[in-house]
């Protein structure tokens, strides 16, 4: 099994060095990589990452403009994940590829429910936003985590009848029984416009 070991960081050159030194002697197993998303970094941050990796090819250095401590993990998973890659820019290819697994996987798509953010939203929307082709390569778990975390964020009503139209059974009804159990008045006029029929159902039916 595969680990990448995400270290998000925007001008940390009083700490970069003495944490990848850490973990790169106390993370000794096969298959680990530490994946550093520097965050537009204008101090010596960055110089100081790649003589790392220059020294240990585990250590890789990505570079994003000034995206938030949000917005550049989003953009790892989004480079790492093999899963995406038919959806992801192809020049991110030559990144290690991780969550090979979709358990961990889980996880990562409920913490992105709670960072409410313009790129946790875009990714969200672009993991729900497969075709059918794509979609049998996944579980329905992820699409229903995934339905979940989205709803986390401040949708605007086309994106939620957006969201309750989705081709995908298992995001359609994730999305309806959500707004149900969790009405607001945004969801309920989406849901009386999409799903009428759904307004009749007690809250917490499953």
């Amino acid at each position: 099994m595969h680990l990448d070991i995400v270290i998000p960081a925007h001008n940390e050159e009083h700490r970069i060095d003495r944490t990848l030194h850490a973990y790169r002697s106390q993370c000794t197993r096969p298959g680990v990589s530490f994946l550093v998303a520097l965050d537009r970094c204008t101090d010596r941050t960055e110089p100081i990452v790649r003589a790392h990796a220059d020294a240990d090819r585990r250590v890789v250095p990505l570079c994003f403009p000034k995206l938030g401590k949000g917005g550049v993990l989003i953009e790892t998973f989004r480079r790492t994940d093999p899963e995406i890659k038919n959806i992801a820019n192809p020049e991110f290819a030559q990144y290690p590829l991780s969550w090979n697994d979709w358990r961990p996987k889980m996880y990562t798509l409920a913490v992105l429910g709670e960072l409410r953010c313009a790129a946790s939203k875009s990714f969200l929307k672009e993991y729900l936003a497969m075709d059918e082709a794509q979609a049998r390569e996944f579980s329905p778990p992820q699409f229903e985590e995934a339905a979940k975390a989205l709803l986390r964020q401040d949708l605007s009503g086309d994106e939620l009848k957006w969201l309750l139209r989705s081709p995908h059974s298992v995001v359609r009804g994730t999305a309806i029984l959500e707004c149900i159990d969790h009405p607001r008045v945004d969801r309920t006029a989406a849901l009386g416009e999409v799903a009428p029929w759904s307004l009749n159902l007690p809250a917490g039916y499953k």
